[in-house]
């Protein structure tokens, strides 16, 4: 595999002007002493920070921000399940970086932690499609913001939407999204992104391949993959010290579950003892013929993220690619 990115190189890119991260947990003394530093020595001057409100309240009790409401805008949503996202919106009148993966706004989320994130440059009119996947995903944000109208007051929520003063490209009018690419969202009681994801998987399939650390009690987005696209086997790539799985799911039938300690570990680097936590989320659906489907992003295989119910649905997003030949 090639050798890993850095998401703190990108930031130091420059020509970006507001940035908006969203994030389910977050050390704080990171962003503000390292992502926000290099945010604004870049000339990155509107920055703000979503995410989850429970632990956003477990923040303030152990590393309390120091600089919020002063040098960034902190907002914390609340959702029946957890708000999971992790993105990074930056914007520049003339270029813009959406970043849609698995990583937390942690030390170990940009650093140690093996993660799978997904990159998206836009480049003033040069690339209408990812003009149009990126007012997909800033749709989705200000969807998410919505969720926090009857808990965050208005002129907070306002500097989190003035971020797209800073890209005049997210106001293009473009047709719809092709089917090669495209953006999940999902938030309690909307489409699950099972939903919107089944939609890009056609014809017979002949394997489903998923990673993952936290899978639900009952295996059931497991088991509702494979009711649906009845493939020939299910193969769980898992970490066996780290993953939160239930006893006995490699018991089941046409399931197989494999070790992943390799998956994204740095082979330059063979002396390394540990690759680190294994944290990527990532489903493969390859048919008998066609195009297979690859997903990435926030989504753990489980039944709060990927199936969205009104009372316990996570908030999420992911990158999922339609592959012609494989």
């Amino acid at each position: 595999m090639p050798p890993r990115r850095s998401l703190i190189d990108e930031l130091r890119a420059g020509g970006y002007e507001a940035a908006l991260f969203t994030t389910y947990n977050a050390y704080l003394p990171f962003y503000e002493d390292v992502v926000l530093r290099r945010l604004l020595t870049a000339g990155v001057r509107h920055n703000v920070l979503l995410m989850d409100q429970v632990q956003y309240s477990a923040a303030l009790q152990s590393d309390p921000p120091q600089f919020a409401g002063r040098r960034y805008t902190l907002v914390p949503i609340r959702v029946p399940g957890a708000f999971h996202p992790k993105v990074i919106f930056l914007a520049g009148k003339q270029k813009g970086l959406i970043a849609i993966g698995s990583h937390n706004l942690t030390l170990a989320g940009f650093g140690f932690n093996r993660e799978l994130t997904n990159l998206l440059r836009i480049s003033g009119d040069s690339d209408p499609q990812a003009l149009v996947l990126a007012r997909r995903a800033w749709d989705s944000v200000c969807g998410w913001l919505e969720l926090a109208r009857d808990q965050v007051p208005s002129e907070i929520l306002d500097m989190a939407y003035r971020v797209k003063d800073f890209a005049p490209w997210l106001e293009k009018q473009l047709e719809g999204e092709t089917t090669a690419s495209r953006i999940l969202a999902a938030h309690p009681g909307g489409e699950s992104l099972w939903a919107q994801l089944r939609w890009l998987a056609s014809g017979s399939v002949r394997r489903v391949m998923i990673a993952g650390a936290f899978y639900d009690d009952q295996l059931t987005f497991v088991s509702r993959v494979q009711r649906e696209l009845q493939p020939d086997e299910v193969i769980l790539a898992v970490e066996p010290e780290t993953v939160q799985m239930p006893a006995g799911a490699a018991q089941l039938r046409g399931v197989r579950v494999v070790r992943g300690d390799r998956l994204g570990f740095d082979e330059s680097q063979p002396s390394a003892k540990s690759g680190g936590y294994l944290h990527a989320k990532g489903i493969f659906i390859e048919p008998r013929d066609g195009a297979a489907v690859f997903a990435s992003g926030s989504a753990n295989p489980s039944r709060p993220a990927w199936l969205a119910e009104p009372d316990a649905g996570n908030v999420e997003m992911m990158f999922a690619l339609s592959l012609i030949h494989i």
